[in-house]
């Protein structure tokens, strides 16, 4: 059986749309589901969800209690599907259900994890298009192995699931786990629409978040920058101080009272900007050891039942 699972958060006006296009696009030889997880909506998404699951025997809907933000959303339906073969895809029709067959056909032949990528990611605009491509180039510089223009839109079997699952921290960044765990994975490139309705929930301000989550959870290479720049200043320090001393014994006043007072400020800065780094992996600690669950269900929705 094939799941697909869709995080959505205000979409009332596309669910229903891609569910039909889903419908259409599934394999006739394979039986599915569909995981609707609404992550706190305030529209009307979920009752669009509740009428789709009234006329559909195969949609089950989870409803978080709050907005606990996309990755936890998607771990939710991750978790709770049932199929052999798992696909997750965005709900704003971004992700296009008629690639499902050729994810499919690929893992038929053998591929634990189908990966969609974008085609050509400057139809997003400039601005999201630059910031998109020096994120992945700094990722791979920290040792971060990512692939160019991935999304969340990918085929997994089910062992591979199981073993992306059995990663339990708080601080998720899905995409860089799936390529963690390794397992055979094969690479579709499709040129993926435009949004046309309702608004986009990755702004600048929460396309930072996710790259500083994905670096903080994925790499310590921060840490060890800011550890070689310290050694580094160490060494200069200690030749400035063997030449002050050198000028001093030569009777030579001391002068560059303005070179002195800019070197310390770009040392304080250097300063504040690494205890900052440090902080964010203090927090990602923080988080961690807490042991909050990523996430809570408020209701779930099936064809047969209603639980609140």
């Amino acid at each position: 059986m094939l799941s697909i699972v869709i995080p959505v958060c205000n979409e009332q006006d596309n669910v229903a749309r891609l569910y039909h296009r889903i419908v259409k696009a599934v394999p006739d030889h394979l039986p599915f589901e569909v995981i609707f997880v609404d992550d706190g909506s305030e529209d009307s998404t979920f009752q669009m969800l509740g009428g789709l699951c009234a006329e559909s025997g195969n949609v089950r809907c989870l409803r978080l209690s709050r907005n606990f933000g996309h990755q936890a959303a998607l771990t939710a339906g991750l978790e709770y599907a049932k199929g052999d073969v798992v696909i997750s895809m965005d709900g704003d029709l971004q992700h296009p259900p008629e690639i499902i067959p050729s994810m499919v056909k690929l893992w038929e032949g053998g591929a634990d994890i189908v990966q969609v990528l974008r085609k050509d990611s400057s139809r997003e605009g400039l601005i999201k298009t630059v910031t998109s491509q020096w994120y992945y180039r700094i990722a791979r510089f920290m040792g971060i192995h990512l692939p160019n223009n991935a999304s969340d839109y990918r085929l997994m079997s089910r062992i591979a699931l199981d073993a992306l699952l059995s990663c339990k921290e708080n601080v998720r960044f899905v995409r860089g786990l799936v390529f963690w765990i390794g397992y055979n994975t094969a690479y579709i490139e499709v040129e993926m629409p435009l949004r046309d309705r309702g608004k986009t929930k990755y702004g600048f301000m929460a396309m930072l978040r996710f790259a500083g989550a994905s670096m903080v959870g994925f790499s310590t290479f921060p840490l060890r920058l800011f550890s070689y720049f310290g050694i580094t200043c160490l060494f200069l320090s200690a030749g400035y101080f063997l030449y002050a001393v050198a000028k001093y014994l030569e009777g030579e006043s001391v002068r560059g009272w303005t070179s002195i007072i800019m070197l310390e400020l770009i040392i304080l800065s250097v300063q504040l900007i690494s205890i900052g780094i440090l902080g964010e992996y203090i927090s990602a600690i923080f988080s961690e050891v807490k042991r909050r669950p990523v996430y809570l269900i408020k209701e779930t929705i099936s064809s047969r039942d209603r639980i609140a």
